[in-house]
């Protein structure tokens, strides 16, 4: 806060000195629209059809069409000032604060209305879309991957209830009662039939220990650890079920461990629990916050 307040007292135009700021700013955005992917698959409908069978068909042609619409958004916002840069098209009030945004380095506000939820700077923003796309991309084209970038998603509860759906019709049975049986993947671990895995997720407050296969504390000065690939099996769940062994640990889009409930009773920011081993208490590792994170802010 104290940095933005001293930003925001900076004269907006330079004067003196060699520096020509909108030859400066004109060359910033041919770089960062240069950064931009281009729009996904358009055909997606008809290589991935509505399929009573496979529900993750529907949770990538909804993230494909949610993430092209933002392309667009990211593209058309910096093509804009660049021509009213250049005197082409009139400054509007949308623009002015684009430009506000590139001068702080900051994401705009049009942004982050269309798109998902970030702290990263403008540029890494750019460059996390793009990731993004790259999965999306690899998916299209080779097919339902083995281990899925939970950090990818726009609706990551949709994915969760995919998994649930397509187990819920094979076994005729409601998808209340369907849970999972989460363990870590070790290096070389196959994905057996009717698992899946998910990667890219971090953990604050401890830290996975290869040796010992459970929580540890975390390492000095270290604040984030990354998460190995997290084996998800789809199971039926019964009454006489023996809770979950492990720490339940709690998934959350960003590192602000706060959201707001949606409609349908889902939160924006916290995902679902996935219980890692471990050979201390639960409170042990409540008391000390830990989370786990599918983006941090770098």
């Amino acid at each position: 806060m104290l940095l933005t307040c001293t930003l925001a007292t900076q004269p907006q135009v330079e004067t003196g000195g060699d520096l020509d700021e909108g030859s400066s700013i004109e060359k910033e955005l041919s770089r960062l629209i240069s950064k931009v992917p281009k729009l996904m698959n358009a055909d997606i409908e008809e290589i991935y059809p509505v399929s009573y069978d496979e529900c993750l068909n529907t949770v990538l042609r909804l993230e494909v069409d949610r993430y092209n619409q933002l392309i667009a958004v990211v593209r058309t916002t910096l093509e804009d000032l660049q021509g009213a840069l250049k005197g082409e098209i009139i400054m509007s009030l949308e623009i002015e604060d684009t430009l506000e945004s590139v001068r702080n380095r900051e994401v705009p506000i049009a942004w982050l209305m269309s798109g998902f939820p970030s702290k990263r700077s403008l540029e890494g923003y750019i460059e996390n879309l793009a990731e993004r796309v790259i999965f999306y991309n690899k998916w299209i084209e080779e097919g339902i991957p083995k281990s899925f970038w939970l950090s990818g998603f726009f609706n990551h509860h949709s994915f969760i209830s995919a998994l649930k759906q397509n187990y819920a019709r094979i076994q005729k049975c409601s998808v209340d009662d369907v849970g999972f049986e989460f363990s870590v993947q070790e290096e070389g671990d196959g994905i057996e039939p009717g698992a899946q895995a998910i990667h890219g997720l971090f953990i604050e407050g401890a830290r996975w220990d290869e040796q010992t296969k459970t929580l540890a504390e975390s390492l000095p000065k270290v604040q984030y650890s990354k998460l190995p690939p997290i084996k998800m099996k789809t199971r039926k769940i019964v009454n006489d079920d023996p809770e979950h062994p492990g720490y339940p640990c709690p998934v959350y889009v960003t590192q602000g461990r706060w959201g707001e409930t949606n409609t349908i009773g889902n939160s924006t920011n916290f995902i679902f629990y996935i219980y890692l081993p471990s050979n201390k208490d639960t409170t042990h590792w409540t008391n000390r916050g830990v989370a786990a994170l599918c983006q941090i802010d770098i």
